[in-house]
């Protein structure tokens, strides 16, 4: 899947690049870039693991202002991916930033909402969910 790839590529080569091996960062880099280019000459639909390999590249290019305002526009687009950036190295700085905090506190509260609907389902006397059997403690 090509949808993730750039962002795989640009971990591996900032990964690279940490470990001193500049000619292959270098290419890691730049076919994150290609992938990028080519799916967005082809009018791709925008996924929000493709901007979140934008993000990835503008962070590495020392672009902080594009890389956190692709960063901001990836995480709502994919259920959880906002738990999934904060574990990126190559993201830190642009993570400390208040708009992009923003985003993500705001996605958290998205989820947290999204978390206690779908209790209120499973758990509810009248569900229809009478063959599924929650995991101990679940229901309170």
């Amino acid at each position: 899947d090509y949808d993730d790839a750039a962002a795989h590529s640009m971990a591996a080569a900032y990964a690279a690049r940490s470990a001193g091996l500049e000619v292959q960062a270098k290419a890691y880099r730049d076919h994150a870039a290609r992938i990028l280019a080519a799916m967005q000459k082809a009018g791709f639909t925008h996924t929000a693991y493709r901007a979140l390999g934008w993000a990835m590249l503008e962070a590495y290019d020392g672009r902080e202002e594009a890389a956190a305002q692709s960063l901001i526009a990836a995480i709502p687009g994919e259920p959880h991916l906002f738990l999934v950036v904060q574990q990126e190295p190559l993201l830190a700085e642009v993570l400390k930033r208040p708009d992009v905090q923003t985003a993500i506190a705001s996605e958290k509260a998205r989820a947290e909402v999204q978390r206690v609907d779908v209790l209120a389902i499973l758990c509810s006397p009248s569900s229809d969910w009478k063959t599924f059997r929650t995991a101990t403690g679940t229901c309170g």
